[in-house]
């Protein structure tokens, strides 16, 4: 799979190995097994982008790709960091890995499933407008009891929409630009899009982001 360097703002993922996310932490939560977890044990790494999430400072958790299904352009998401005070890198991290799904991979549908008490979720899925699907009840097997597991997932034409929304604020906020500008482009997705923007084709004036007309060849 995809073995680049994705950039966002002032976070980095770099290629990592799948089976790295195993036994790390999940945020504040405490929570080390996770859905995830039980998934990559007993299927192996299979189909999977993995990467180490690191901000200005060091890294700090890992985020992935995996049962990526070429066949039905499916896959589901999955991401881990150390502390909760990384929460906001964690956000703009899966900015980066949606867009690059979507965009990057050309999926229809990108899935996220994770314990039912694995709160950093639920406040992640409200942040980035993923859609509830559905309760997986006694999913998990952990230390022998029975765990329910959240079931999320977005679809392309949802992320679509958010990139030229939501998305797209957050976006411009994230860079410093003026989110309401016009002339900020139609931006399809994060991470990928920012690849083909190199800092010195980027003019700031009067508070907007300007870019030459080529770069719209990449928006929707």
């Amino acid at each position: 799979m995809d073995d680049r360097t994705l950039q966002y703002a002032d976070i980095t993922l770099e290629p990592a190995c799948l089976r790295g996310m195993l036994g790390a932490s999940t945020g504040d939560t405490g929570i080390q097994y996770d859905y995830f977890d039980s998934i990559v044990l007993r299927d192996g790494n299979g189909p999977s982008e993995a990467y180490r999430i690191r901000n200005q400072m060091a890294a700090i958790g890992y985020i992935a790709l995996y049962h990526i299904d070429v066949a039905s352009q499916t896959a589901y998401i999955y991401g881990k960091i150390s502390e909760r005070q990384y929460y906001g890198d964690f956000v703009k991290a899966f900015m980066a890995m949606t867009g690059h799904a979507f965009t990057g991979v050309g999926l229809k549908k990108l899935g996220l499933a994770y314990r039912r008490d694995n709160y950093l979720f639920d406040d992640l899925c409200r942040h980035l407008h993923f859609i509830r699907e559905g309760l997986l009840r006694g999913q998990l097997d952990y230390e022998g009891k029975p765990v329910d597991v959240n079931v999320y997932g977005m679809l392309g034409a949802e992320y679509r929409r958010l990139a030229a929304g939501p998305y797209r604020r957050m976006f411009a906020w994230d860079y410093g630009f003026d989110p309401e500008a016009e002339d900020i482009v139609q931006l399809d997705l994060a991470g990928h899009f920012n690849r083909c923007l190199p800092g010195a084709w980027l003019e700031i004036q009067h508070g907007q982001m300007r870019c030459p007309s080529v770069l719209a060849e990449g928006a929707h």
